[in-house]
């Protein structure tokens, strides 16, 4: 499957909503060194699984080790949250292994609970990388700064 069917893909298991409205989408651009992942109020922890699951099991992400996890368009994710998602890291371990995801956040709130999930995620998946970022362009350089093969 191409790179840009998958994205076809997961951008229609990311949603219950209509096409319209994705408050979690995936996004594989192409020839892109890296997927994106953007997250836009109001969203639920549900819609964030499915995406991430879709991620998981997209060739693309396969392949490749870099995300860049976009949520200016979002407020910070509680504490129970932050909770879930780095029990879904150790959850899935193995497959994330390797992997380094840059979290580009829009104010101080987000930054310190993307903060706390990149903390929590080292004890969970060791051997996966978070860096929290306040701007894209930095994160995009860090991701690119990071060795690509598996």
């Amino acid at each position: 499957m191409s790179p840009l069917a998958d994205c076809a893909l997961v951008l229609v298991a990311c949603t219950r909503y209509s096409p319209a409205r994705m408050p979690v989408a995936t996004q594989f651009p192409p020839g892109g060194q890296f997927a994106i992942l953007s997250i836009t109020d109001p969203y639920t922890i549900e819609e964030w699984r499915t995406a991430a699951m879709a991620l998981l099991e997209s060739e693309f992400c396969r392949e490749h080790r870099r995300l860049l996890v976009d949520r200016r368009h979002a407020s910070a994710p509680t504490t129970a949250f932050v909770e879930t998602i780095t029990y879904f890291f150790g959850a899935h371990r193995s497959e994330l292994s390797g992997k380094h995801a840059a979290v580009v956040v829009a104010d101080d709130a987000a930054f310190g609970m993307s903060r706390m999930t990149e903390l929590l995620s080292q004890l969970e998946s060791p051997e996966m990388i978070i860096r929290t970022f306040r701007d894209y362009d930095t994160a995009v350089q860090w991701l690119m700064n990071m060795e690509s093969s598996p």
